[in-house]
């Protein structure tokens, strides 16, 4: 997932502030309320989002706690937590994220208690999902309570129009290097063109004419 960072995220209107608000985070600025909800369809960028936030802070050079966690990868540390969390405790700073908050079924008590502990010693906490919170079954009224208290920023995927500009961009950047390379050619066919003609200045008329002319027709076809 080391794909996965802030410069290859496309940003537009439609998803500027997740990124702003996720940049923050992976930068230990200042972010509130927390939790952050990130709310999207599949296929918005938030698993991108989320895995720029982990690159950024692996890269970093501040020490800090790091745990992710889905529906289908509960670590073993970080549920070791809710016995004991004097790692979290201890950290001078700590980011947790949660992806595929729907998927969460068994383990929804043990996951709020994690996001509890992170949230009451002042930490990050960041949630993705592709349903709204009120629309989840499997939380408990306190959990609810806990993202009330946070802020809920959606991910909207990248309009039709954005994509035609990219496409556009990457078309012309494309267009533009053929173009050089092809200008290139030509230049240098011409210093070819005219050392031809003084080094065969004493040869026969006829030649030299067949062969400028030989040269200047691949020129134009270049």
């Amino acid at each position: 997932m080391k794909r996965f960072n802030f410069g290859t995220f496309l940003v537009d209107d439609s998803n500027r502030r997740a990124f702003q608000i996720c940049q923050d985070i992976a930068e230990l600025k200042p972010v509130a309320p927390c939790p952050i909800m990130l709310l999207g369809d599949e296929g918005c960028g938030k698993t991108h989002l989320l895995y720029s936030i982990v690159n950024r802070i692996r890269a970093g050079t501040t020490k800090t706690g790091l745990a992710y966690v889905t529906a289908l990868d509960f670590p073993d540390q970080v549920r070791h937590l809710i016995d004991d969390p004097s790692p979290v405790e201890r950290a001078q700073s700590a980011v947790l994220l949660v992806d595929q908050l729907d998927r969460f079924k068994d383990l929804i008590d043990e996951l709020e208690a994690v996001v509890r502990i992170f949230l009451d010693h002042k930490h990050y906490v960041v949630l993705a999902t592709k349903v709204h919170p009120g629309r989840l079954q499997n939380l408990s009224q306190g959990f609810r309570d806990i993202i009330d208290a946070g802020q809920i920023v959606q991910v909207v995927p990248r309009g039709a129009e954005s994509q035609i500009e990219t496409i556009r961009r990457e078309a012309r950047d494309d267009a533009d290097a053929q173009l050089a390379k092809k200008q290139q050619e030509v230049d240098e066919l011409r210093a070819l063109l005219n050392r031809v003609g003084k080094e065969s200045s004493h040869e026969a008329p006829a030649n030299v004419a067949a062969l400028r002319a030989e040269l200047e027709a691949e020129r134009i076809a270049k």
